[in-house]
């Protein structure tokens, strides 16, 4: 275990603060090569707007 405690240390960095997203863990030969963080982001609009696109109600139902 301790061999792997650079990336074990590596992953858990890759991972703090992380509230969404996805860590990706690249392995080649038995060796960790590349540590991916994809982190999503939502991003609160102003009340009264409307986003192109959007709905305001949902469809009536059949």
């Amino acid at each position: 275990m301790d061999d792997h405690a650079n990336e074990f240390d590596a992953i858990k960095d890759a991972l703090k603060g992380m509230m969404f997203g996805s860590v990706n863990i690249i392995v080649q030969d038995g060796v960790v090569i590349q540590i991916d963080r994809t982190e999503k982001r939502r991003l609160r609009r102003k009340t009264g707007r409307q986003i192109p696109g959007q709905k305001t109600e949902p469809p009536p139902i059949p």
